[in-house]
């Protein structure tokens, strides 16, 4: 799969390139010769040495009192050439995780692709001799035609990276043969630049059949965007997470001191007065190489806790479903589009690891609550309905804009909504598969000559108007 950038996106960002900061003498402080401050915050506008590139830069607090740690660092970059805003917007994640963060200024979409590498290297190059950095703990993010070059960046140098996350993105690095590599997706179903089927067809069917850890959030009716409020965050930390527990490059002492890391970060979710915050972080926590990491216990016991306290008041139909959900690690929000008539729509995030790692008791005990739900003959044959239709979803995602994967589309969709049309999600399947069907039927070539007949049709069948006086009143009879 290629990484070119299409025509259409880069004309469509290269309006919005950002005019690129003059670099101010004595900006910031740092080794003899560098503008490069080893001061935790944020800079905006940072020398790589003498080679005239430059970069953003944000160091978190604990660089300062850690001085023994090499920290993780995640390269940015934007399609308009200057990711400063990104970085600083990720400061409080850094914070968080501990993470340096940097945004390569200079790439963009209107670059010519062999101009960029330089940049990329200089930077990187910069950041790795003036700063306490883990020479392999680094991963991408960007979003569109930064995604992509990020995915370039990864693809020359794979042994000096963790994974990547790819966001709204033109594919990703394939031909790439390290499996130890993780991948976060956020991507939009009807993205019309870049297209959901490029993005989940060859790459992560390669990646898949690596055994690469793969994390996905998808959006049904998304467009070419950064993806739903806090999708992009929530992949990078699992990103993050995943390279500091399972990385193979990692020395004992590395992936003891990352252990350590992690059990702080299980108290911290077992304190969080943020009940929402801390389902979502204990679930992702579960969905991670956890189970050697002191406090995993307790963050599956509350995880469990919480999943039946939610599932308690609801019927057996929606009790089965979100149990089967959260046994499977598969997390499905309902959302809706359209403004004056909104729809039903989804928001689906998936990923390789097979559900949550469990305690077996926890496990059982969850599996025993399915069981039950699923013992009521209504609740069973709704769920059914609900993965017929659902596995719709999944298939209209993944074929994006194209024509032909849309009319088989709206056929499985179709072929769903006829199983039991008082079915709430057998109706929502119609909903679906009209609208899919619609959009084949307005666009598809192969139903071009479909609308020529019936613009001809609707043309020779008009009643013929008659003629209008200046005051717009039909004129009287016999009038000229």
């Amino acid at each position: 799969m290629s990484l070119i950038t299409p025509a259409r996106c880069a004309a469509l960002l290269c309006a919005t390139l950002i005019a690129l900061p003059p670099l101010a003498a004595g900006e910031s402080k740092g080794k003899a010769g560098s503008l490069l401050s080893d001061t935790p915050g944020y800079q905006a506008n940072v020398a790589a040495g003498t080679t005239g590139h430059r970069f953003a830069l944000y160091i978190p607090k604990q660089y300062a009192t850690d001085l023994e740690r090499k920290f993780p660092v995640l390269f940015c970059q934007h399609p308009g050439g200057n990711p400063a805003g990104e970085v600083n917007k990720w400061g409080p994640w850094a914070e968080r995780f501990g993470v340096v963060v940097v945004g390569i200024i200079g790439p963009s979409n209107s670059m010519a692709q062999h101009e960029k590498p330089p940049i990329q290297d200089a930077v990187a190059k910069t950041v790795v001799s003036e700063l306490r950095t883990h020479p392999q703990l680094r991963w991408t993010w960007g979003v569109s035609g930064g995604s992509a070059d990020g995915a370039r960046f990864l693809r020359r140098k794979p042994d000096q990276f963790a994974g990547a996350c790819l966001v709204a993105a033109f594919g990703g690095p394939t031909g790439v043969k390290l499996n130890h590599l993780a991948f976060g997706i956020v991507q939009g179903g009807k993205d019309d630049i870049c297209s959901a089927k490029g993005v989940l067809g060859e790459a992560i069917t390669q990646w898949k059949t690596q055994g690469n850890p793969l994390r996905w959030n998808l959006s049904q009716m998304g467009a070419h965007t950064g993806g739903p409020p806090g999708a992009a965050e929530e992949m990078l930390t699992w990103l993050v997470w995943q390279g500091k527990l399972s990385a193979p490059f990692l020395t004992p002492d590395e992936h003891a001191r990352h252990v350590a890391d992690a059990a702080a970060w299980a108290k911290t979710i077992a304190e969080d007065s943020d009940a929402d915050r801390q389902m979502r972080e204990a679930a992702l926590f579960l969905h991670l190489p956890t189970e050697a990491v002191p406090g995993f216990d307790k963050i599956a016991s509350l995880w469990r806790d919480r999943v039946l306290a939610a599932v308690s008041a609801l019927s057996a139909p929606d009790r089965l479903a979100a149990l089967s959900d959260a046994l499977s690690g598969e997390r499905w929000q309902p959302t809706s589009y359209g403004k004056t008539d909104p729809k039903p729509c989804w928001i689906v995030t998936l990923g390789s690891s097979g559900g949550p790692h469990l305690p077996a008791e926890i496990r059982q005990s969850l599996d025993k609550e399915k069981n039950a739900a699923a013992s009521d003959a209504a609740a069973a044959k709704d769920w059914d309905l609900l993965v017929k239709m659902r596995a719709c979803v999944l298939a209209e995602i993944d074929g994006g804009l194209d024509f032909d994967r849309a009319k088989a589309v709206f056929a499985a969709y179709e072929t769903v909504a006829k199983v039991d049309p008082a079915n709430r999600w057998c109706q929502q399947a119609a909903q679906h598969g009209a609208r899919v069907r619609s959009y084949w039927e307005r666009k598809s070539p192969e139903n071009a000559p479909a609308r020529a007949a019936s613009a001809s049709a609707a043309t020779t069948t008009a009643p013929k108007e008659e003629p209008k006086s200046n005051d717009g009143a039909a004129p009287a009879p016999g009038a000229p």
